[in-house]
Protein backbone atom coordinates (compact mmCIF):
# COMPACT_ATOMS: atom_id res chain seq x y z
CA UNK A 1 0.00 0.00 0.00
CA UNK A 2 0.86 3.52 -1.07
CA UNK A 3 2.19 5.04 2.24
CA UNK A 4 1.71 8.65 0.62
CA UNK A 5 -0.43 9.64 -1.90
CA UNK A 6 0.85 11.30 -5.00
CA UNK A 7 -1.10 13.55 -6.96
CA UNK A 8 -0.84 14.52 -10.19
CA UNK A 9 -1.39 18.12 -11.23
CA UNK A 10 -0.84 18.47 -14.92
CA UNK A 11 -1.18 22.23 -15.98
CA UNK A 12 -3.16 21.82 -19.62
CA UNK A 13 -3.71 24.96 -21.91
CA UNK A 14 -7.26 23.79 -22.79
CA UNK A 15 -10.01 23.93 -20.38
CA UNK A 16 -10.46 21.81 -17.45
CA UNK A 17 -13.12 19.12 -17.82
CA UNK A 18 -15.56 19.47 -15.09
CA UNK A 19 -15.07 16.87 -12.56
CA UNK A 20 -17.13 16.87 -9.15
CA UNK A 21 -14.41 18.83 -6.58
CA UNK A 22 -12.67 21.03 -8.94
CA UNK A 23 -13.26 24.80 -10.34
CA UNK A 24 -11.31 26.67 -12.04
CA UNK A 25 -9.86 30.18 -10.32
CA UNK A 26 -8.64 31.68 -13.34
CA UNK A 27 -7.40 30.16 -16.43
CA UNK A 28 -3.28 30.94 -17.05
CA UNK A 29 -1.58 31.22 -20.26
CA UNK A 30 0.32 28.39 -21.83
CA UNK A 31 3.79 27.25 -20.48
CA UNK A 32 3.20 27.86 -17.29
CA UNK A 33 5.79 25.42 -15.93
CA UNK A 34 6.21 26.50 -12.18
CA UNK A 35 3.57 27.65 -9.15
CA UNK A 36 4.05 28.33 -5.66
CA UNK A 37 2.01 29.91 -2.64
CA UNK A 38 4.29 32.73 -1.18
CA UNK A 39 4.30 34.01 2.44
CA UNK A 40 2.62 36.76 1.66
CA UNK A 41 -0.83 34.76 0.52
CA UNK A 42 0.00 35.12 -3.30
CA UNK A 43 0.38 33.02 -6.14
CA UNK A 44 3.25 33.22 -8.06
CA UNK A 45 3.88 31.26 -11.97
CA UNK A 46 6.39 31.19 -14.13
CA UNK A 47 5.59 32.37 -17.65
CA UNK A 48 8.23 30.02 -19.09
CA UNK A 49 8.36 31.10 -22.79
CA UNK A 50 6.63 34.77 -22.01
CA UNK A 51 3.63 34.37 -23.30
CA UNK A 52 1.87 37.51 -21.06
CA UNK A 53 4.02 40.44 -22.76
CA UNK A 54 6.56 38.46 -24.34
CA UNK A 55 9.50 38.71 -21.62
CA UNK A 56 9.62 35.29 -19.85
CA UNK A 57 8.93 36.41 -16.23
CA UNK A 58 7.29 35.23 -13.03
CA UNK A 59 4.14 37.05 -11.86
CA UNK A 60 2.13 36.91 -9.47
CA UNK A 61 -1.79 36.96 -8.73
CA UNK A 62 -3.73 37.81 -5.42
CA UNK A 63 -6.35 36.23 -3.59
CA UNK A 64 -8.76 35.18 -4.43
CA UNK A 65 -7.19 34.87 -7.75
CA UNK A 66 -9.48 36.18 -10.00
CA UNK A 67 -7.57 39.62 -11.12
CA UNK A 68 -5.21 40.02 -13.72
CA UNK A 69 -1.68 38.79 -13.05
CA UNK A 70 1.27 41.38 -11.63
CA UNK A 71 4.77 41.14 -13.40
CA UNK A 72 7.16 40.72 -10.34
CA UNK A 73 11.21 41.51 -11.51
CA UNK A 74 11.87 37.99 -11.94
CA UNK A 75 12.60 36.96 -14.93
CA UNK A 76 14.94 34.54 -16.86
CA UNK A 77 16.70 32.92 -19.70
CA UNK A 78 13.24 29.95 -19.42
CA UNK A 79 12.03 29.88 -16.01
CA UNK A 80 10.38 26.79 -14.70
CA UNK A 81 9.88 25.32 -11.46
CA UNK A 82 9.50 27.96 -8.24
CA UNK A 83 9.92 26.92 -4.47
CA UNK A 84 8.85 28.89 -1.44
CA UNK A 85 11.25 27.75 1.38
CA UNK A 86 10.54 29.86 4.69
CA UNK A 87 11.20 33.65 3.58
CA UNK A 88 13.12 32.63 0.19
CA UNK A 89 11.78 32.31 -2.88
CA UNK A 90 14.15 29.53 -5.67
CA UNK A 91 13.61 30.05 -9.29
CA UNK A 92 14.83 26.98 -11.71
CA UNK A 93 16.31 29.00 -15.00
CA UNK A 94 16.61 26.11 -16.94
CA UNK A 95 18.02 27.76 -20.34
CA UNK A 96 20.53 29.43 -18.29
CA UNK A 97 21.45 26.50 -16.02
CA UNK A 98 20.99 28.08 -12.53
CA UNK A 99 18.82 28.33 -9.69
CA UNK A 100 18.67 31.78 -8.57
CA UNK A 101 17.33 32.40 -4.96
CA UNK A 102 15.17 35.75 -3.67
CA UNK A 103 14.17 37.42 -0.10
CA UNK A 104 10.92 38.34 0.65
CA UNK A 105 11.20 41.05 -0.95
CA UNK A 106 11.95 39.80 -4.31
CA UNK A 107 15.85 40.82 -4.26
CA UNK A 108 18.24 38.35 -5.83
CA UNK A 109 20.36 36.81 -2.80
CA UNK A 110 22.31 34.33 -4.47
CA UNK A 111 22.38 31.83 -7.48
CA UNK A 112 23.37 28.21 -7.49
CA UNK A 113 25.59 27.04 -10.83
CA UNK A 114 22.94 23.43 -11.72
CA UNK A 115 22.49 21.92 -15.45
CA UNK A 116 18.62 22.75 -16.73
CA UNK A 117 16.94 22.72 -13.29
CA UNK A 118 13.20 21.79 -14.39
CA UNK A 119 12.06 21.94 -10.51
CA UNK A 120 13.18 21.32 -7.12
CA UNK A 121 12.02 20.50 -3.48
CA UNK A 122 13.80 20.48 -0.11
CA UNK A 123 15.08 17.30 1.43
CA UNK A 124 14.43 16.34 4.93
CA UNK A 125 17.85 18.07 5.89
CA UNK A 126 19.88 20.32 4.76
CA UNK A 127 19.58 20.58 0.44
CA UNK A 128 17.10 20.35 -2.20
CA UNK A 129 16.46 17.70 -4.76
CA UNK A 130 16.87 19.01 -8.41
CA UNK A 131 15.17 17.62 -11.54
CA UNK A 132 16.98 18.75 -14.76
CA UNK A 133 15.99 18.88 -18.36
CA UNK A 134 19.10 16.76 -18.80
CA UNK A 135 17.56 13.94 -17.27
CA UNK A 136 19.20 13.68 -14.11
CA UNK A 137 18.21 14.70 -10.50
CA UNK A 138 20.55 16.37 -8.55
CA UNK A 139 21.40 16.87 -4.80
CA UNK A 140 22.13 20.18 -4.32
CA UNK A 141 23.44 21.27 -0.68
CA UNK A 142 24.47 24.99 -0.28
CA UNK A 143 24.71 25.69 -3.98
CA UNK A 144 26.52 23.08 -4.81
CA UNK A 145 25.94 19.65 -7.06
CA UNK A 146 27.10 17.19 -4.56
CA UNK A 147 25.44 13.55 -6.22
CA UNK A 148 23.80 13.01 -9.77
CA UNK A 149 21.20 10.09 -10.73
CA UNK A 150 21.66 9.69 -14.49
CA UNK A 151 19.33 8.18 -17.00
CA UNK A 152 16.00 9.37 -16.27
CA UNK A 153 13.00 9.69 -18.62
CA UNK A 154 12.84 13.20 -18.83
CA UNK A 155 11.96 14.05 -15.52
CA UNK A 156 9.64 17.10 -14.38
CA UNK A 157 9.02 17.02 -11.07
CA UNK A 158 9.94 15.53 -7.96
CA UNK A 159 8.76 14.90 -4.41
CA UNK A 160 10.46 14.01 -1.34
CA UNK A 161 8.65 12.32 1.38
CA UNK A 162 9.74 12.54 5.24
CA UNK A 163 12.08 9.32 4.50
CA UNK A 164 13.93 10.79 2.20
CA UNK A 165 12.90 9.06 -1.01
CA UNK A 166 12.04 10.46 -3.99
CA UNK A 167 9.04 10.39 -5.96
CA UNK A 168 9.96 11.67 -9.43
CA UNK A 169 7.26 12.30 -12.14
CA UNK A 170 8.85 10.70 -15.93
CA UNK A 171 7.20 12.04 -19.14
CA UNK A 172 8.97 9.90 -21.46
CA UNK A 173 11.78 10.73 -23.69
CA UNK A 174 9.97 10.89 -27.43
CA UNK A 175 6.71 12.15 -27.61
CA UNK A 176 3.84 9.38 -27.62
CA UNK A 177 5.91 7.44 -25.07
CA UNK A 178 3.88 6.47 -21.68
CA UNK A 179 5.19 8.17 -18.59
CA UNK A 180 5.54 6.87 -15.23
CA UNK A 181 5.84 7.92 -11.27
CA UNK A 182 8.63 6.51 -9.97
CA UNK A 183 10.00 6.00 -6.30
CA UNK A 184 13.61 5.97 -6.35
CA UNK A 185 16.40 6.02 -3.12
CA UNK A 186 18.72 8.16 -2.70
CA UNK A 187 21.45 6.53 -4.50
CA UNK A 188 18.59 6.02 -7.84
CA UNK A 189 17.66 2.53 -6.65
CA UNK A 190 14.01 2.20 -8.48
CA UNK A 191 11.81 1.33 -5.16
CA UNK A 192 7.90 1.29 -7.03
CA UNK A 193 6.54 2.52 -9.74
CA UNK A 194 3.08 3.74 -10.41
CA UNK A 195 1.71 1.74 -13.19
CA UNK A 196 -0.76 4.03 -15.26
CA UNK A 197 -0.20 5.09 -19.01
CA UNK A 198 0.26 9.07 -18.48
CA UNK A 199 0.99 10.55 -21.29
CA UNK A 200 2.88 13.26 -19.72
CA UNK A 201 3.34 12.92 -16.06
CA UNK A 202 3.77 16.74 -14.56
CA UNK A 203 3.75 18.08 -11.27
CA UNK A 204 3.51 16.18 -7.96
CA UNK A 205 2.72 16.91 -4.07
CA UNK A 206 2.37 14.69 -1.07
CA UNK A 207 -0.57 14.33 1.15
Amino acid sequence: MVRHVVLILALLAAAWPAHAGVAVVRALVPGVHGMALGPDGHLYFSDSFGALSGVRRVYRLEPPFTGEPRPTPITGTLPAGLLWHGDRLLVCDTGAHRVCVYDRKLRKIDEWPVPSPWNLRPTPHDGYWVVSHANQAMLVRRGAVIKILPDLLAPFDVAVPPDGTLWISEQGVKPGDPGRVVRRSTAGQVLQVLDYPWPNPEGLALD
